[in-house]
Order: structure tokens, then C-alpha cells, then sequence
């Protein structure tokens, strides 16, 4: 059986000229709102092109937190009239970056045009464009191998079966479950028919906050180790698909010193695959499926007896003299203003889903942030195949986690818009997901 695949790949900055556009990103806590003046590390937009005729598909990966621009829908609507193919052959996934443009969270909406998310959008459009244009006969190889020393489940259960938070001083003897988690590292690379290096598909679950509430731009650790392997390899492209990395963090987070020495342990993984001999992966016809799946939100208090409390607090604010960010009225404000916002939401919600197959290859997207157990199902789902569920896939919804996390509490669980769902709905979501694509695709 021939191996043989019609695959090209593009890349395009989308690094902000901060002099055209006033960016924003994540500020902490109760100050969420950050004003970006400087780049550390240059943003991207890379697509891969696969297939041709009926069969062609795009899978492309933003250097962005998430896309609360509306860009991949622009983009998509746009790749799909331009190269004729329907919507569900795009598939758009953001790398997850803390330290990336966004808008709209936390009550702190800049005002203006949206220029740069017209900018992203087109730029996305283009990366396609230069996908398709350099596609060429080719074959895909895949290998995998544990990275150690890089990540870490964030949501430990202590002794007293609560989850410790994120800025606690942990003794580990006071830990009962470090809680579970993913190390895998697999690489798709393609090659041309002459032995010509084309470009790869990274999957790695890594939460990427080395690096964020700062006024500097970053694609943070994993943009960074694949900058490097791409000025190795003269040309070669390689898109990070983010996998299940709700409740997972790199081990260190900090500063500069902290997003180096991570990028490092990446960038020598992923050199160590790049040199690995692989297993051919076997093409097939392309299947797809997308849905927008309806969840319900989680209850809260009223309207009216939270905006009673947070006119309380705007009082205590003013007078308040503390600076610690996680701490006294000002956290209190933002937590009573995150629950109203989930308040204000209807009872019903979509997040969307996306399931591509390519002979031996499943991508599994969902419009939130999957939780490491959710991510193992689906991986344990299909054993004879390479699935690789990919997080923040056409959309946000927040975090999507297991019943249990909200009995344990901690930040990922707070009634916010970073988790508006309602206990019990993500087992229900995950189960419907695995079910529509085992109906497409079989077992």
C-alpha cells in the first residue's frame, strides 16, 4: 500500500508592530488587564496543508491564548470558499499562550476597532495560502517518547482532600495525589519523496505560563523550542497542537530564567525525535466531523444579590491598602463580577467540536481545556491509531473539568467565566464526542 501524501506547510508572523496596534494581555487577578510594549518572542501562524481534491484538509495552529478576536472563524469561512473545500477541513487550534494579544476577559474590554484580529484573520487566510501552494508528494513518520523533567499536574490533592492552589508553598509530604499526568511527546514528521525534511506536527500538553503578566509578547517555551528547530531544519515547519493541559503546568514559572530553562528541556525532546527513525503512517481517505455541542452552565446566586455585593466592594476597594493582588476586597470584586458574568449567561452553551481522520491519524479538537483524564480516554479510545485530542479548537469555553475537581475546588473550578460549566457536563461532553466519531469513523 502506498504511503504517499499530497502535504505542504506555511508560517506567518503575527507578531503585533506595537506602534500600529495597542495590544492587551493577561494582568493578574483583580488587575487583568496588561498593555504589551516590547516582544520577547515573535508570534506565528503555521498551517499545514494535506491531501488534494475532495480530500484536502488544513490543520493550523495560532501562537495566541485563545481566540477571543473571532479570527478563526473569519479564516476559516474564508480557506474554505477559497480552496473549495467545506468548512470541517479546517482546523483552526491556538497554542495556548499567556503572554499573547486577546480581549474581552475580566471585564476589561479595550476599546476600538479590531485591528489586529482583522490582521491575525488574514494572515491565517495566507498561511493556508501558502500551505496549499507548496504541497508535494510526501510521507508522514511517527514517533513518540516521555519528556521528563518539564511538566507537572497543578492540581495536587493534599492530605485534606482539597487541591492546593497554584501560589501555595507545598510540602510534599502533604501530598496524598500528585494527580495525573501526560509526559508523551509525539512528533508527525513529512518528508518529500527525495528525503527532503517538509515539517512536523508537535503534540505536547503544556499549559504556557513560563512566562506571562508581563508587558512583553511571547510565544512562550514551546514557540521558543520550535524557533529553534526551525532555523535548524533550512525551511521545516512544525505546528504545536496543545493536548490535554487544563490541570497541567511546566514545573517552572517565573521569568525569563524560567521560560530559557524550559525551552531548553523542549527544544532538546524535540531534537531527539527529529533525529529518531519513525513509523510510516498510513494515509487514508479523510474523514471529518464538527459539532457545537450544548452544555449547561453551572448554577449561581442572582443577578441582583451579586451586584448588590459588588457595589459593597467598589466601597472597601477604595479604601482598601493592601497590595497583594490575591487578596482582600479587590479579589473579592473579582470573584462576585466573574460569578455575575456566568449569571448573565443562558442555561445552555456551545462548545465546539472538531474530529478530523487521515488513514491512521485522529485529531480530536474541543473548544476548551481538556483536563489530562479526558485527554487519556480519548487517547485509550482508538489504541490502533494516532489520536491526538488538541485543546482550544475553534473556541473557548474554559476549563473542562471532571466532577471531582469541583468537589476539591481550587482556581480552575471558580464560578468564572473560565469555568462556566456545570458539574457532571464534561463526562457528558466527552462521552457524546467519543460516541459521534466512533459512529463516523468505527472502531
Amino acid at each position: 500500500m502506498s504511503r504517499a501524501v499530497q502535504i505542504g506547510f506555511g508560517k506567518v508572523d503575527i507578531t503585533p508592530e506595537l506602534e500600529q496596534h495597542e495590544v492587551y494581555g493577561l494582568g493578574y487577578w483583580s488587575n487583568r488587564r496588561m498593555l504589551f510594549t516590547g516582544v520577547r518572542d515573535r508570534l506565528h501562524v503555521r498551517a499545514a496543508a494535506v491531501g488534494e481534491g475532495s480530500d484536502l484538509c488544513f490543520i493550523i495552529s495560532v501562537d495566541a491564548i485563545y481566540d477571543s478576536f473571532d479570527f478563526g472563524k473569519r479564516a476559516c469561512q474564508q480557506i474554505a470558499i477559497e480552496h473549495n473545500v467545506s468548512a470541517d477541513r479546517v482546523f483552526i487550534t491556538c497554542t495556548h499562550s499567556h503572554s499573547t494579544p486577546m480581549t474581552g476577559l475580566n471585564n476589561h474590554d479595550p476599546q476600538g476597532d479590531d485591528a489586529y484580529g482583522l490582521f491575525v484573520s488574514g494572515r491565517i487566510v495566507e498561511s493556508a495560502r501558502v500551505a496549499a501552494a507548496s504541497r508535494e508528494e510526501g510521507e508522514l513518520v511517527r514517533m513518540s517518547a516521555a519528556v521528563e523533567d518539564v511538566i507537572c499536574n497543578r492540581r495536587r490533592v493534599l492530605k485534606s482532600g482539597n487541591v492546593a492552589e497554584m501560589f501555595d508553598d507545598i510540602d510534599m509530604a502533604d501530598v496524598m495525589d500528585p494527580g495525573p499526568v501526560n509526559r508523551t511527546m509525539t512528533l508527525l514528521k513529512a518528508y518529500a519523496s527525495d528525503g527532503r525534511f517538509l515539517g512536523a506536527f508537535c503534540h505536547f500538553g503544556i499549559h504556557l505560563v513560563c512566562v506571562q503578566a508581563t508587558e512583553l509578547i511571547s510565544s512562550d517555551c514551546m514557540g521558543r523550542a520550535i524557533q529553534r528547530i526551525e532555523q535548524e531544519d533550512k525551511g521545516g515547519v512544525v505546528l504545536h497542537l496543545n493536548g490535554a493541559c487544563g490541570d497541567i503546568n511546566p514545573v517552572a514559572i517565573g521569568g525569563e530564567d524560567d521560560l530559557e530553562s524550559i525551552a531548553r528541556r523542549l527544544y532538546k525532546a524535540l531534537g531527539e525525535l527529529m533525529g529518531a527513525k519513525g513509523q510510516p503512517l498510513e494515509p487514508g481517505r479523510v474523514q471529518t466531523w464538527r459539532e457545537d455541542v450544548s452544555v449547561a452552565r453551572r448554577d449561581t446566586r442572582s443577578v441582583g444579590t451579586l451586584s448588590e455585593i459588588q457595589n459593597r466592594l467598589q466601597k472597601e476597594v477604595a479604601s482598601y491598602s493592601g497590595r497583594d493582588p490575591h487578596l482582600g476586597p479587590g479579589f473579592e470584586l473579582l470573584e462576585t463580577s466573574e460569578e455575575r458574568h456566568v449569571a448573565e449567561m443562558p442555561e445552555q452553551f456551545d462548545i465546539s467540536c472538531h474530529a478530523i481522520r487521515f488513514g491512521g491519524l485522529l485529531l480530536v479538537g474541543i473548544g476548551g481545556e481538556i483536563f489530562t483524564v479526558f485527554g487519556n480516554r480519548l487517547i485509550d479510545s482508538w489504541r490502533a491509531m494516532t489520536v491526538l485530542p488538541v485543546g482550544i479548537t475553534h473556541g473557548w469555553a474554559g476549563y473542562l473539568p471532571p466532577s471531582e475537581a469541583f468537589e476539591q475546588g481550587g482556581y480552575e473550578v471558580c464560578t468564572a467565566r473560565w469555568c462556566p460549566i456545570r458539574p457532571g457536563e464534561s463526562e457528558r461532553l466527552f462521552l457524546l464526542v467519543e460516541a459521534r466519531v466512533r459512529a463516523i469513523i468505527g472502531d
